[in-house]
């Protein structure tokens, strides 16, 4: 979950003292410094001075980690490597409109094949309007639109919550808590604050509770 990997990002920091964090400028590094970025803005005032946060080219490192002496000097992590993109994709999400096969592929319920047929629709029909678009491709039923429906984004959509991590199922519930906050959904999003102001339980239906 998002919460908890900026938490143990805060703790490593405080750990090992880290005055600079660099980003990629790879697939992800929007996603990546957006949830940087917030976990920053939330480290208390007097836990000493916040890390730079800088954005740097991965053309170098690219082209090492796929040499042969990478692959002698850090065996194996090639594999831990997989496993971290793989639980960041699920924990920040991916724009569903510029995502690359390779990234969409590490998004619950996918898989390459449906990346790359993902992918092809995009080309010969234009970006996803929303998310609900995604039961036009090729072979991607009902479950994997389940799965996978909540860990991909949609910015600038005529549905804000296309952009967020609720789940298309969960829209209903989601519209009630925010017409509960009077106010606009995107000016709600990441607002901790005034959702744990409002009582949970007026919310509770038969399938939310």
């Amino acid at each position: 979950d998002v919460r908890g990997t900026q938490a143990e990002l805060a703790a490593l920091i405080r750990q090992h003292k880290v005055e600079l964090i660099s980003i990629g400028n790879g697939t992800g590094s929007r996603e990546t410094e957006k949830l940087v970025a917030d976990m920053l803005s939330d480290l208390p005032a007097g836990s000493g001075p916040k890390p730079l946060k800088v954005i740097v080219s991965e053309a170098g490192a690219s082209v090492y980690s796929a040499s042969s002496t990478a692959a002698a000097e850090f065996p194996g992590l090639g594999r831990s490597l997989e496993a971290v993109v793989e639980d960041a994709v699920n924990a920040v999400g991916v724009d569903l409109n510029t995502a690359s096969a390779p990234l969409l592929a590490r998004v619950s319920g996918l898989g390459p094949s449906l990346a790359e047929a993902i992918v092809a629709h995009r080309d010969a029909t234009g970006p996803f309007a929303s998310r609900k678009d995604l039961l036009k491709v090729a072979r991607l039923g009902p479950r994997a639109f389940e799965q996978s429906a909540g860990f991909l984004r949609i910015a600038n959509g005529a549905e804000p919550l296309d952009a967020s991590s609720v789940h298309p199922e969960a829209y209903g519930v989601a519209k009630k808590i925010v017409a509960a906050c009077g106010r606009d959904v995107r000016a709600l999003m990441g607002d901790s604050a005034a959702l744990k102001a409002l009582d949970p339980r007026v919310f509770v239906d038969e399938r939310f509770g």
